[in-house]
């Protein structure tokens, strides 16, 4: 069964689909290959996304930071 839940609006909720996406793309993948070596190790399966997942949001905060200072700035 796959489920795919994503709601507009919410800021976690593309990460949280995507974890989801990932984690059954690869089990899928494990579950027909078995352990290939092209696969990375399970571990990445949850790592990479959360990964870029912060990086993403971390960069997305430095810049709503520094359009609010820019702003700040124009108004004194």
């Amino acid at each position: 069964m796959f489920v795919l839940n994503v709601t507009n609006g919410a800021s976690g909720s593309s990460s949280r689909a995507s974890i989801i996406f990932n984690q059954l793309i690869h089990i899928h993948l494990l579950y027909f290959l078995g352990h290939h070596p092209v696969l990375l190790a399970q571990d990445y399966a949850i790592l990479v996304p959360v990964f870029a997942g912060v990086t993403l949001l971390s960069l997305l905060c430095v810049f709503i930071g520094m359009v609010m200072l820019k702003s700040k700035k124009k108004k004194a």
